[in-house]
């Protein structure tokens, strides 16, 4: 996917033949829509049949995982590879943790902020009720799609396909950003689509940085779970803790000098400069053409 640059080259000799490699821009953005669409469907006839969870795992693996899975197996691709999913070093870790820590009480408060402006739907609180578990093996299979398999297929669309697309069309910046926008806005939620934009831009510099797609799957897993925790301990999507935790001056205040501390370490680290992917947006050191 995004090789980092780090004034080596890595693993020389060895393929590094992904989805972004092999597709045009065009293809990755079709194959992306297509997904989303899938998963979309599935999950609006879950949805409409009373079984959400059900739907929530069938929309992640059936409507992302198998067409990618097929795309791969065409191309002849192994499917964790040609994704970006690889494992991490206990650096990167560190970065998507100390990242979604950073952005969680911000994200919680313009979310709390926004809701008195655009009042989530009655619909809404009706999907997050729909989440609440309602015995152990619900608690199991609720944590399963809901921090595991929905961001995994969430960042195969966006971090992956998209993300991979645009890299190759316009500079990082714009790239991170519109596939921040675009995960914001298909989510369909007014009063959220700030605070999911603020997650997306986050979730994208991950993988930017470190070049797997990893690194958000991991970042959108924990978002996740504080959440679906949250959840399961109040069971009243009106009364989450996480809101009025997230609006306490100390906490904001703490949030954002953290944000800054890791932005400032974030690209000044070796590892946080990528090697160009657009022909005007080139590394440092680097006066080539787009690379992927």
């Amino acid at each position: 996917m995004l090789e980092p640059w780090t004034g080596e080259t890595l693993d020389e000799g060895r393929p590094r033949e992904t989805l972004t490699d092999i597709l045009p821009p065009w293809a990755l953005l079709g194959l992306a829509l297509g997904c989303f669409l899938l998963d979309q469907l599935l999950l609006f006839v879950g949805w409409n049949l009373g079984q959400l969870l059900p739907g929530l795992l069938a929309a992640s693996i059936l409507g992302v995982g198998l067409p990618v899975w097929a795309t791969c197996r065409q191309l002849e691709l192994r499917l964790p590879a040609a994704i970006g999913l690889r494992r991490l070093r206990p650096r990167e870790i560190a970065w998507v943790v100390w990242g979604v820590g950073s952005i969680l009480a911000p994200v919680y408060a313009a979310g709390a902020l926004a809701s008195r402006y655009f009042p989530p739907s009655s619909e809404v609180f009706r999907f997050y009720e729909a989440l609440i578990p309602r015995g152990p093996g619900a608690v199991v299979v609720g944590g399963i799609a809901v921090t595991v398999l929905g961001p995994l297929a969430e960042e195969i669309i966006f971090r992956g396909l998209v993300l991979g697309a645009l890299l190759r069309l316009v500079p990082a910046a714009a790239a991170i950003g519109l596939s921040a926008v675009l995960f914001a806005g298909l989510h369909g939620s007014t009063w959220m689509l700030f605070p999911i934009a603020l997650l997306g831009i986050v979730l994208g510099l991950l993988v930017w940085h470190s070049g797997k797609l990893t690194s958000a799957w991991l970042g959108h897993g924990l978002f996740n779970l504080v959440a679906y925790v949250d959840l399961c301990a109040t069971h009243d999507p009106r009364a989450t803790r996480l809101e009025s935790w997230s609006l306490d001056p100390w906490v904001l205040g703490v949030s954002f000098a953290s944000l800054a501390i890791a932005g400032w370490s974030f690209f000044r680290s070796p590892a946080g400069r990528p090697i160009a992917t657009h022909p005007h947006d080139p590394g440092p050191g680097h006066e080539s053409g787009p690379m992927t």
